[in-house]
């Protein structure tokens, strides 16, 4: 709870500090400024207000799951999905009123953008809190998320439309990539470069949430969740459950790229999962050794996903007939679509943003939807 505490008061200080470096014009724009930076701060406070409430709600949520049916569990997800939907239109409403507000009470373009950047920063921080990468927070963000959001956009001085393309760019690509530790992004509409190099990944405790579909294993006490994006070295079999006599889901081609989720615990399998809105599927696995993070692609591109090939139902030869092949091996699967929270050791990964001589640190914890900060000083570091 202090740490909690400290957070969001870093976020208020930061926006303070953020959207007060502009120079002042005048009496009335000072004043006007100070204003809007204080509808800044109110906004920023409230949107992690909500933020903590939610956190707080699913805590409560998890605690009583165990007494819920499946159907129960469902209905509640769903629920809980339609809210955030009216909660993410709401602060989206509410951010562009208070831009508008700020853009209009001061003469100063760095002023009204840093309180414009810190705002929008802060309410989208469930998103940013993990290296502007963290797509499967799905609302309920990691605080540290929110200062850090906050003050992306006011240091950096992009605009809101280029901190959006910068954030889809790392979100999708720069961060998922372990063949590229450097890399450029232009800024157009604010005509700047952005230099981004990782640093350092730890590896912590997070947790995280995706859907299980029917024909698919999961084991929550087997895998080492570190996201990335790998290409398929030859022919590869995705299969239903780490194992070679199980279920053939899809198969993937020679040089096919797709988005995993780690690996189990022995690394002898590779989690693959989808991630379409933001929302995490675990298609099925495929053995290690046949897939690299080597994408043999050139830096600033953005990589294509490849879908799994599906496998064709060759048709019986007579009435009763038994089909062989691996396709028929089946392991203990589900019976229908589960969603699974857990919490598992995570690598999260360090970047630097830079541009115009200002720089922001931002961490991924890959998918992760909260961080339970590991203050041990013995704690796994792996440089990139």
């Amino acid at each position: 709870m202090k740490l909690r505490n400290k957070l969001i008061h870093a976020v208020a200080v930061g926006a303070l500090l953020t959207a007060t470096q502009a120079p002042a014009a005048g009496n009335a724009q000072s004043s006007d400024s100070a204003q809007a930076v204080a509808d800044a701060n109110r906004a920023s406070a409230a949107a992690i207000a909500r933020q903590n409430a939610e956190i707080a709600a699913q805590q409560q949520q998890q605690a009583s799951d165990a007494n819920l049916t499946e159907k129960q569990k469902r209905d509640r997800v769903k629920a809980a999905g339609r809210a955030a939907k009216e909660r993410a239109k709401a602060e989206e409403r509410e951010r562009k009123a208070t831009e508008q507000k700020a853009s209009g009470r001061t003469g100063s373009s760095r002023t009204a953008k840093a309180i414009g950047g810190c705002v929008a920063g802060a309410l989208v921080g469930g998103l940013l809190g993990a290296l502007l990468g963290g797509k499967g927070n799905k609302g309920s963000s990691i605080l540290a998320g929110a200062a850090a959001g906050c003050g992306v956009g006011a240091a950096l001085g992009l605009s809101h439309k280029d901190e959006g393309e910068l954030n889809h760019y790392v979100s999708n690509d720069f961060a998922l990539r372990d063949d590229v530790q450097e890399d450029n992004f232009y800024a157009s509409e604010s005509q700047k470069n952005v230099a981004l190099k990782k640093s350092e990944t730890t590896f912590e405790n997070a947790q995280h949430r995706f859907t299980v579909p029917a024909g698919v294993d999961f084991d929550p006490a087997n895998i080492v969740v570190n996201e990335r994006l790998m290409r398929a070295t030859g022919p590869v079999h995705m299969r239903g459950s780490p194992g070679a006599n199980a279920v053939v889901l899809g198969d993937y081609g020679p040089n096919d790229r797709f988005l995993t989720y780690g690996t189990t615990r022995d690394g002898a399998w590779t989690y693959v999962v989808d991630d379409a809105d933001g929302r995490y599927t675990l298609l099925g696995y495929v053995a290690s050794p046949y897939v690299t993070t080597n994408l043999q692609l050139p830096a600033a591109q953005h990589v294509a996903r490849a879908a799994p090939k599906p496998i064709p139902v060759k048709p019986a030869r007579g009435r009763g007939a038994a089909r062989s092949g691996p396709t028929a091996l089946a392991s203990t699967q589900s019976s229908a679509p589960r969603v699974a929270t857990y919490t598992a050791s995570t690598a999260c990964k360090s970047s630097i943003l830079s541009a115009g001589g200002a720089s922001q640190n931002m961490k991924s914890c890959s998918g992760a939807r909260s961080v339970a900060f590991n203050l041990n000083p013995t704690v796994k570091k792996v440089m990139a």
